[in-house]
């Protein structure tokens, strides 16, 4: 479930570096 929840953390960061 961590797995999880690092892997969707991981996506908002990268959204918002990749799109600030």
């Amino acid at each position: 479930m961590w797995t999880i929840i690092a892997r969707l953390i991981r996506v908002l960061l990268t959204s918002t570096v990749l799109f600030p």
